[in-house]
């Protein structure tokens, strides 16, 4: 009956937090804030770039091709942000689940020395740009109300942050880290595959994440269609949930939970998750005009060139990657 309730998921115990050290519990506050303030930069930033690609794109199947080359030249820095905060967050997990404190240490000081290399090229791209007459000036006033000056002081942040990065490195080899380290790693084969996986459903989480953000206030309720508004919310949600789950639930169990949890986690995911999407589909052939009338602003995709991208990324994201992890729990399982 425990089992099937899971009530390791609630006991202190069942987590790697409970055997730590005060400095090591120190050290894990600090992770799970600084990831947590990397996401929601990244969540944002990547967003308003999806947003900006569209319109881009939209460009470029409108037969103008001229003026998506001018957009996306201006672009450039937003571009590379949304780049530098999703590396960030990648990188910062590396560091948390590293497989030494040695690997920790190096982890920190070569991404700082990276995010040091394209905060600088943000920050000159945009002073560039002022000087040969790309932007008009340092405060144009749009994408927003600082652009780009925004993007400019961003990338001296980022350089800050890199620099900073590269100290905390240099103190972890004097002082070597006291979190534990990773005990198990996949198959040198698989770790690619897992890599571009994990990655491309960690950029999904955090679109989904400022969708549903904004969703809240930019979603029109006003034409009907609720179900369909609330079905959509809700596939956005449980997307970026996933994600949450996995770093904040199972990374932090101990090892000898792991496996039940990928099954039962996996299961309890993959269900709710083919409800939802099923439901989904059922009210957009109700209400075809739904999309269009309720919901434009939190799925640009599918207006940048007729397609409906929503429903087939959405499937791989919140349907194979529970899928993924029932199959990986049963294998581990049956290994033991």
């Amino acid at each position: 009956m425990g089992d099937i309730l899971m009530k390791y998921l609630f006991d202190k115990q069942s987590y790697t937090v409970s055997g730590l050290s005060p400095e090591a519990r120190r050290e894990r506050i600090f992770y799970t804030v600084l990831q947590l303030g990397l996401f929601l930069l990244a969540a944002f930033s990547l967003w308003e770039f999806l947003y900006e690609l569209c319109n881009i794109v939209g460009s470029i199947v409108e037969a103008c091709p001229p003026r998506a080359l001018v957009q996306l030249i201006r672009m450039v820095p937003m571009i590379l942000t949304a780049f530098t905060y999703v590396y960030l967050n990648v990188w910062c997990f590396r560091a948390y689940r590293a497989v030494s404190p040695e690997s920790r240490a190096k982890t920190w000081k070569g991404n700082g020395i990276a995010t040091i290399v394209l905060g600088a090229v943000i920050a000159l791209y945009v002073v560039i740009g002022v000087i040969t007459g790309e932007y008009d000036r340092f405060v144009e006033g749009f994408l927003s109300p600082l652009f780009p000056l925004d993007l400019c002081i961003g990338g001296v942040l980022l350089m800050v942050y890199g620099a900073v990065s590269v100290v905390y490195g240099r103190r972890l080899t004097e002082k070597p880290s006291v979190l534990p380290c990773r005990t198990k790693r996949a198959p040198a084969f698989l770790r690619p595959i897992n890599g571009i996986f994990y990655v491309l459903s960690f950029c999904v989480a955090l679109c989904s994440f400022a969708a549903c953000f904004y969703g809240t206030y930019v979603m029109d309720w006003s034409h009907g269609a609720i179900l369909f508004n609330v079905m959509l919310w809700l596939n956005y949600f449980t997307a970026f949930l996933m994600a949450l789950v996995y770093r904040f639930v199972w990374v932090e169990l101990k090892d000898e939970f792991k496996a039940k949890a990928e099954v039962q986690l996996g299961l309890i995911f993959l269900i709710v998750n083919i409800v939802l999407f099923a439901v989904y589909l059922v009210t957009v052939q109700i209400w075809n005009e739904a999309p269009n009338q309720n919901a434009y602003a939190i799925i640009p995709i599918d207006f940048t060139a007729c397609f409906n991208a929503f429903a087939p990324i959405m499937a791989l994201n919140n349907l194979v990657g529970p899928l993924a992890a029932l199959i990986k729990g049963l294998l581990s399982r049956k290994a033991k």
